[in-house]
């Protein structure tokens, strides 16, 4: 993406001079005013609260004086305005006047203060602060307030604000240059205009400053980022530059919740030339920043900064009629999350970790902490994530993360060189940005144990120490910590600037070239957003790369859409100048009639809901309408629509009821408390070689309205979710959604599931349940939507399916199992007259490939009307249960949990397989999905017995079979007793850091009538857990820990 966002245009070296200072004012009778302001405000005609603080702060040596701005509304409006519209010249007349007012109230002075230092005004309001996103242009040069988190921070550097400069050529000295404020510079005349009788005319650029002369003062940058509360979700948190001065500096550090107040700003962006480092400026784009002339901090960490400050007298009378009232954990614990189901405990737990204790500060300055952390450890479908995403919800300042999508440094801080300066700044990550509030951290037990490591001192002593590449600090993290873990088992067209002035005075020479520059204060913004757009899945023809535009949105189009949504564009199609940056000036040169295409968006229209609606299938007529609703009419439409589904595979109709299920799809639902259920099934086809699961996935990939297909082998995890990456531009972090962002509202086809890495598929996990992914990194604290289903197929490890070595034959973590709504084992039985009836239907298949005018078996459906059938289904019918068929399901899911559903299952004297609420819910999604096929607004109970018989011929079967043995749900009790037996006394028998013959160890344990089955699978799952590991070509057992 490297210039994607370049606007193409000249630069120019020159910024706006001293002389232009906006519409001229009367300086003296302004300045007068400030000075009676400051020596008569008073309050209650009891003191003169500016008078004394000032004086009060020259004797202590702090040379600054702190302004409400309400108190000068209240002395003079029209001044208070005029400070509001025109901050710049206002600011230096009020510091003018309190360096006057000074110099009168301590008078007289002892000789060798007679020099009254310059008096720096600092302003506080009680108005509400402005979102960092809603910064628009028509703030500029404009006094703000802003609240945020101080995530970065530079270190103290001095900047001239006075300069002296000598011409080189005649020795003429110019002193006391005042210095644009801010991050602005100071444009060095071109022209010497001394004239010595006898001497030439001084040569273009003979001035240099004289530092030694120069007046300095302190400044320091600091990076704000927008608090949490505030940002969408789905999009990356917007920072912006502020620059202190004076007193201003060192009040913060990394983690700070600030309100801030400053003059909202622009200043020339551009490239370092690689002939000399300097930035050549871009003309008519400039990058935001404020300088800041008010600091508030949260100091105490108790979020007293966030969305939720202002309560109102009513709001407070509520609150404390609720407080008073009996049994209030009882009430807050049924409040929190209550379509999550029991759980009494644990809720109550939460509660107090929302409320948390007090904070105390010793005699002896150690601190002892109030927060509560709080650990859910268990089986997976027991709604610890969906608890955490509340959590997330009800918390005033809370960061949701995900274990594997987050590092050490994303989670506590870290030190990085900053691309401008090559300085070293620190940034903090998403405990420190929480700092008050929760941080929750979904699949705990995912995070690397360095990374869990890094966060020891975060929990306890609620600090991070750093002592890194010069630096050493400690910042703060004062937040509670709630884990989940699961058990091991603008136009991009410039303006050029005009090279010649064509104004003629007499007696002065002609302008030389390029003698303009821009007065930012004079011009008029907008504000602009640059996106990359690219083209539906459905339209890229088979082996061709996607292709993508950028897009250009400017005003009330930007921020409309995020990373993974499908979008209408509306625009004008242009063009624009490309090249490369000159080596000798860093400018873009522009290849002489090549253009670079991109769209001036006019208008969008988005996809919210990720159903599909957005399409190459949007348009049908009313025609296809009657034909799709005659056809969700039919007698027996699940078997047609399974006949129809890739037609030329023999058999499997089961399986292919169920991806027809998952084609359609459950209802997506969100709860009244605000948390969602997934709507999407996932299906995973397990099984032997050439029973045809990867032609299965190509035809749903071809028969899907969105689908992407992917291989296991060439997919990674943020191939798959998301990447963070940093644009070689403009150098700042950008997301790109992977495939199950960019899938959202479809299907994502994963073949050869069984050969991607174990991390790759950890990193799905939050995808495929909670159907988002939380980001934790580069900063970066954020969460995309991943509305998708999953298809899904893998072999066994032993290449066929061995069905004595049951559960041996996959290699996948009981986590990443459950989490699939159906499973179905696929076997290549030999069977003499299955095996003849195959044959022959390869053989027609064979002989009637490509024949022209070759007609469709009667009843079975075309692939186009296939497709468009479902995506009119998905779009048009979202149904629910009915009661009764509620009822029949609730009662059916009891017999199956205790095993007494079937009295074949008795006869087999095998105890049944018990199922997990995450089990319950994919049954009820199958049962919508056979409701939405035939658009009807319920789902029956004739749907929820063909739900329950297709989880019988999948899940069920393959769980009773010991394929799934160890999966959460599919392990009786009797046998995990017997795991966890083998393994102490597998840790009995050796000691760490010691090794053993494996054999061995098998043969022991046999001896003792252990199942040899049971043995490896125990050695497998400690392997796993980095607890043992394999040596000496894997005969000998070495234990780690």
């Amino acid at each position: 993406m490297e210039g994607f966002d370049d606007a193409g245009i000249f630069f120019s070296d020159n910024f706006a001079g001293d002389d232009q200072q906006g519409e001229q004012i009367n300086l003296q009778a302004v300045k007068k005013k400030y000075k009676d302001f400051i020596r008569t405000f008073n309050e209650d005609n009891f003191h003169f609260k500016y008078r004394d603080s000032l004086k009060r702060n020259y004797l202590l040596g702090r040379y600054y004086l702190e302004v409400q701005l309400e108190d000068l509304a209240g002395f003079d409006e029209n001044l208070a305005d005029k400070l509001h519209k025109q901050p710049t010249e206002h600011l230096e007349i009020f510091e003018e006047a309190a360096r006057e007012v000074v110099d009168e109230i301590t008078a007289p002075r002892p000789e060798a203060e007679e020099h009254i230092p310059d008096i720096q005004v600092l302003v506080n309001s009680t108005a509400n602060p402005t979102n960092i996103r809603d910064l628009k242009s028509e703030y500029v040069s404009k006094l703000v307030k802003v609240a945020g988190i101080i995530v970065a921070a530079s270190g103290i550097k001095a900047k001239a604000n006075k300069i002296t400069i000598q011409c080189r050529s005649c020795g003429n000295v110019i002193p006391n240059l005042n210095v644009n404020p801010g991050l602005e510079g100071y444009p060095l005349p071109r022209k010497c205009n001394t004239e010595q009788a006898g001497r030439p005319k001084c040569p273009l650029d003979p001035f240099f400053i004289l530092p030694d002369k120069c007046k300095c003062m302190d400044f320091q940058v600091l990076k704000l980022q927008e608090l949490p509360d505030f940002i969408p979700q789905g999009e990356i948190p917007r920072h912006m530059t502020m620059f202190c001065d004076r007193s201003l500096c060192e009040r913060v550090v990394p983690g700070n919740r600030v309100l801030m107040h400053g003059i909202f700003s622009i200043r020339k962006v551009g490239k370092p030339s690689k002939a000399d480092g300097k930035e050549k400026a871009t003309v008519g784009v400039r990058s935001p920043y404020m300088r800041v002339v008010g600091i508030t901090v949260d100091s105490e960490g108790v979020g007293a900064i966030s969305r939720y400050n202002h309560i109102t007298t009513e709001e407070e009378s509520q609150f404390r009629k609720l407080a008073a009232t009996p049994n209030l954990l009882d009430v807050l614990a049924e409040s929190l999350a209550p379509s999550i189901f029991g759980s009494t405990d644990i809720k109550k737990a939460i509660v107090c970790l929302l409320f948390g204790g007090a904070r105390k500060r010793m005699p002896d300055g150690l601190t002892r902490r109030g927060d509560i952390n709080l650990l859910l450890l268990g089986d997976p479908g027991t709604a610890k994530s969906q608890l955490l995403k509340f959590v997330e919800k009800v918390a005033p300042i809370a960061v949701y993360t995900s274990g594997k999508g987050s590092s050490a440094s994303g989670l506590t801080a870290s030190v990085m060189r900053d691309p401008a300066s090559r300085n070293f700044i620190m940034e903090g990550g998403a405990m420190v940005l929480a700092d008050g509030g929760v941080v929750c951290i979904d699949e705990f037990d995912k995070m690397k144990e360095d990374d869990r490591v890094a966060i020891h001192e975060a929990m306890e002593q609620q600090t991070i120490s750093i002592a890194k590449a010069g630096i050493t600090t400690t910042l703060n993290t004062r937040c509670s910590v709630l884990a989940a873990a699961n058990s091991i088992f603008g136009r991009l067209e410039g303006y050029p600037l005009p090279r010649k002035c064509n104004t003629e005075q007499a007696g002065r020479p002609k302008c030389p070239l390029d003698p303009f520059f821009i007065l930012p204060d004079k011009c008029k913004c907008m504000d602009f957003q640059v996106l990359k757009l690219q083209e539906l899945p459905d339209f890229i023809p088979q082996g061709e790369i996607p292709r993508h535009m950028t897009m250009f949105c400017d005003r009330s189009l930007c921020e409309r859409v995020v990373p993974g949504n499908r979008v209408l564009m509306h625009g004008i199609f242009s063009i624009r100048k490309v090249g490369k940056p000159s080596k000798a000036d860093g400018k873009e040169k522009a290849t002489v009639g090549v253009r670079s295409p991109y769209m001036r968006v006019v208008g969008i229209t988005v996809d919210s809901e990720g159903v599909g609606a957005i399409s190459r299938y949007n348009h049908i007529t009313t025609e296809e309408e009657s034909q799709f609703r005659k056809l969700a009419a039919t007698p027996n439409l699940l078997d047609v629509l399974a006949e129809s589904l890739a037609p030329s595979i023999f058999g499997s109709t089961d399986i292919k009821k169920a991806i027809v299920c998952l084609l359609f799809g459950g209802a997506r639902k969100r709860m009244p408390d605000g948390l969602t259920r997934r709507g999407d099934i996932n299906l995973l086809l397990l099984g032997d070689p050439g029973t045809a699961k990867s032609q299965l996935l190509k035809f749903v990939e071809k028969v899907a309205p969105i689908a992407v297909y992917t291989s296991g082998k060439g997919s990674s995890a943020s191939g798959l979710t998301a990447s963070v990456m940093r644009d070689p531009a403009s150098r700042n972090f950008i997301m790109e959604g992977g495939a199950m962002v960019l899938a959202d509202g479809g299907v994502v086809c994963i073949d050869e599931f069984d050969k991607m890495k174990e991390d790759d598929r950890v990193a799905i996990h939050e995808a495929m349940e909670q159907q988002t992914i939380s980001i934790a990194k580069a900063g970066i604290t954020t969460t995309l939507n991943t509305r998708c289903s999953v298809l899904a197929a893998a072999n066994s490890i032993f290449g066929r399916w061995d069905d004595t070595k049951g559960e041996e034959n996959i290699d996948f973590m009981p986590t990443i199992l459950s989490r699939f709504d159906m499973i179905f084992i696929v076997k290549d039985l030999h069977d003499e007259s299955r095996d003849i009836t195959l044959a022959k239907h390869i053989i027609n298949v064979h002989l009637n490939a490509n024949r022209p005018g070759m007609e469709a078996k009667e009843g079975e459906i075309s692939l186009a009307t296939f497709k468009k059938f479902i995506h009119y289904c998905r779009t048009h019918c979202g149904p629910r249960l009915t009661k009764e068929a509620g009822d029949k399901l609730k009662s059916r899911y009891v017999l199956m949990r205790t095993g007494q559903h079937d009295q074949e299952k008795a006869a087999d004297k095998r105890l049944a397989i018990p199922i997990t609420v995450r089990q319950l819910e994919a049954i009820i999604r199958i049962a919508e999905s056979l409701a939405k096929m035939q658009l009807q607004p319920f789902a029956n109970e004739s749907h929820v017995n063909e739900a329950l018989r297709l989880f019988q011929v999948s899940t069920l079967d393959a769980a009773m079979s010991g394929s799934l043995a160890g999966a959460e749900g599919f392990t009786t009790e009797e046998d995990q007793e017997m795991l966890n037996r083998i393994e102490k006394q597998l840790k009995r028998r050796f000691a760490i850091g010691s090794q053993v013959s494996e054999q061995n160890i098998i043969q022991d344990f046999t001896r003792q009538k252990y199942p040899e089955r049971a043995v490896l699978k125990v050695i497998h799952t400690m392997i796993r857990r980095g607890e043992l590991q394999h040596r000496m070509q894997r005969k000998m057992l070495y234990r780690l820990c």
